[in-house]
């Protein structure tokens, strides 16, 4: 008889699969006796501990604060017709890809820039293509491509706090032509399949900052012609990029049509990476990488919007529209349903945060506002909103309205 524990909550897929490795490597490790085997069990067992304790921690905060628990997105089947596949590529279509890059881009840690590929390419083109091929049918992405050198740009303020730089990190040249084949046929496919949903923006044929604002702007034009007020909250990502899990990464991918042997693919490009970081003359020790997109590579803008595809979804009552890592929230309502709106919004926040917890995701409350709209004699009425939404907020982000 086999007796079947409760199932506990927090254990997700990607934990019960590290379990399962982590009891592999443990069974090895006993057969072999080798002291690798045994670091490496140990390694993973910590990874696992950490894991539940991190997951437990989450369910305990989400239970604590009153945020509903949200399930992922059932997956369903496709068939295998309508999966996406890699296809070979020519040595045309290479060199159009190597000619479409700018020359004075700064090179990678082997400082083998994409001017010298273009200049060398009569030579080094049948090459590139047989590695790029060999790349997309193996569904492994080389090791040597996988190690960057992340150089920090000053966003704003002093320069030694870190959060005040953008890191961007300087990949190899001959990665990025790689990266470049894979996205033209991601997005040709996510497009003819019409994967993405319609409300994000950016790395998107005909989608800007300029056609989101515009549609923004008119929306809340319409809503003043009725007489309504509209409420505007911009949500802004911790850290986003750097936050991605490749576990969920990957299980999204898987969602939305990704072949196996593609998916194989993905798994060896996120996987196995490292870092240092440049500053000055200086160099630090590599370290390794295990979440998020590098910031700086062709894949990485659209590999977040899948990661994010879903977002839109989650508020009931209202419209979320994405540009990268900010999406703003609209809803429009008459003064007299103020309370309603402000119940409406912060159930909307409730439900983004309990999403951006399944998603290993934070939403950054020192970026995120709310703004109220409308004509000045309905704005005039908005302070009773102003407070009772304070009133009602979630109170681990610290709303602070309008300012």
């Amino acid at each position: 008889m086999k007796i079947r524990h409760r199932q506990v909550p927090f254990v997700d897929d990607e934990i019960k699969e590290l379990m399962k490795n982590r009891n592999r490597l443990h069974k090895f490790a006993r057969l072999t006796g080798m002291p690798a085997k045994w670091e490496k069990y140990r390694a993973l067992r910590d990874k696992v501990k950490l894991g539940i304790n991190t997951s437990a921690t989450a369910l305990a905060l989400l239970t604590e604060h009153g945020l509903p628990i949200l399930n992922p997105p059932t997956a369903t089947e496709i068939p295998e017709i309508d999966q996406f596949y890699f296809h070979s590529v020519s040595c045309s279509e290479i060199s159009r890809v190597v000619m479409s890059f700018s020359s004075n881009k700064a090179p990678g840690f082997d400082k083998v820039s994409m001017a010298v590929i273009k200049d060398a390419l009569p030579y080094n083109l049948p090459t590139l293509t047989q590695i790029v091929n060999c790349s997309l049918e193996t569904g492994v992405f080389p090791t040597a491509w996988k190690k960057a050198e992340v150089i920090p740009l000053l966003k704003e303020g002093d320069y030694e706090i870190p959060n005040n730089n953008r890191p961007v990190s300087l990949l190899v040249a001959a990665s990025k032509i790689c990266e470049r084949v894979v996205l033209k046929q991601l997005t040709e496919y996510m497009t003819k399949r019409k994967k993405f949903t319609k409300h994000r923006s950016g790395n998107r044929k005909l989608h800007s900052t300029e056609t989101l604002n515009i549609f923004i702007s008119d929306l809340i034009l319409q809503s003043m012609d009725r007489r309504e007020v509209t409420a505007l909250l911009l949500l802004d990502l911790c850290k986003a990029f750097d936050s991605l899990d490749h576990f969920i990464l990957l299980r999204k991918l898987s969602n939305i049509g990704i072949s196996k042997p593609a998916l194989f693919w993905f798994k060896s490009y996120l996987t196995g990476r490292c870092q240092s970081v440049h500053i000055a003359s200086v160099l630090s020790d590599e370290c390794e990488i295990t979440r998020g997109v590098p910031q700086g590579s062709t894949l990485g803008p659209v590999l977040f919007n899948i990661y994010i595809n879903d977002l839109p979804g989650v508020p009931k009552e209202s419209n979320l529209e994405s540009y990268m890592d900010d999406s703003k929230i609209y809803l429009a309502f008459s003064i007299r349903d103020a309370e309603l709106a402000a119940m409406k919004l912060t159930e909307h926040i409730r439900r983004i945060t309990a999403w951006c917890c399944l998603n290993s995701l934070l939403v950054n409350p020192e970026k995120t506002k709310l703004l109220i709209l409308g004509f000045r004699d309905d704005i005039g009425l908005m302070f009773e909103l102003r407070r009772t939404y304070r009133k009602r907020c979630f109170t681990l982000y610290r709303w602070i309205g309008p300012n």
